[in-house]
């Protein structure tokens, strides 16, 4: 066992003692996490928005914390997006980055509705900080190219 399986192994126990779960109320809670979040990830590789939606709100219910929190969240995100639902995204996206400032979905999940709004100042801001984090330039340049085809109409108009 190397020292981090250690480490989490006495965190877990400890969490456990001073919750008072039994280890059958442990197993299921890990089990409803993973259920509800694969379910949510196979809802959103099949384009199902709303079941996506509904799914990764039910695994972030289940006191997820952390980077795996904020990975949700960036999902989130981007499926709240999707179905145009840009209050709800927004949300998301800005308490993902307020407990990790390190993914770049996260950033480029946020630039993409602040784009869909019409704002283009914060989506270039949120690309800019996206791309500083060595995002994936493919899928960066799609985003950027977007932007600018929305700065050249709103000059246009």
């Amino acid at each position: 066992m190397n020292y981090s399986l250690k480490l989490t192994s006495i965190l877990f126990l400890v969490f456990i003692a001073s919750n008072g779960l039994s280890s059958q109320q442990i197993t299921i809670l890990e089990l409803n996490q993973s259920k509800a979040l694969s379910a949510g990830m196979t809802a959103l590789a099949e384009k199902r928005y709303d079941a996506a939606a509904t799914l990764l709100r039910e695994a972030l219910s289940n006191n997820i914390r952390g980077i795996r929190r904020s990975a949700i969240l960036s999902n989130l995100c981007a499926v709240d997006y999707l179905r145009q639902q840009y209050k709800d995204a927004l949300a998301s996206c800005d308490e993902a980055l307020k407990i990790s400032r390190s993914n770049w979905r996260s950033f480029l999940n946020r630039g993409n509705v602040h784009l869909a709004l019409g704002n283009t100042v914060a989506a270039e801001k949120d690309y800019k900080a996206a791309q500083q984090l060595n995002a994936d330039m493919k899928i960066m340049n799609k985003a950027l190219k977007s932007l600018t085809e929305v700065k050249k109409r709103s000059v246009k108009t």
